[in-house]
């Protein structure tokens, strides 16, 4: 008569198996299951466009502010210019990027 604990591990290894044959892998996201994903998706891309205009606004004031430090001769407002110039440059690559950032991770086969 086998160990009952050699017997657990054997029926436990065996519903491992079967509850991962329809495993992680096969599972494809449904945007459209929940009658609510239309109307995050719409939310997300005001967000995405908000503040993409606030960026586009901080870009227009650190043009002006680099314009004005450069004809006023003022090292530090120059570079405080380009600082937000920089800053806005890299929060628009984020924000317009996000969504393919999560649609690259979502991609990720991490079970095999």
């Amino acid at each position: 008569m086998p160990h009952p604990t050699t017997s657990l591990l054997t029926a436990l290894r065996a519903a491992h198996g079967r509850i991962l044959a329809d495993g992680p892998s096969d599972i494809k996201p449904d945007y459209s299951f929940f009658p609510w994903n239309n109307t995050l998706r719409s939310i997300a891309q005001g967000l995405q466009g908000t503040a993409i205009w606030i960026l586009v606004i901080f870009l227009i004031v650190g043009v002006l502010g680099w314009l004005g430090g450069h004809f006023s001769g003022s090292g530090g407002m120059q570079k405080i210019g380009w600082g937000v110039l920089i800053a806005c440059i890299m929060g628009a690559i984020l924000v317009a990027g996000a969504g393919s950032l999560i649609g690259w991770a979502v991609n990720i086969n991490i079970f095999s």
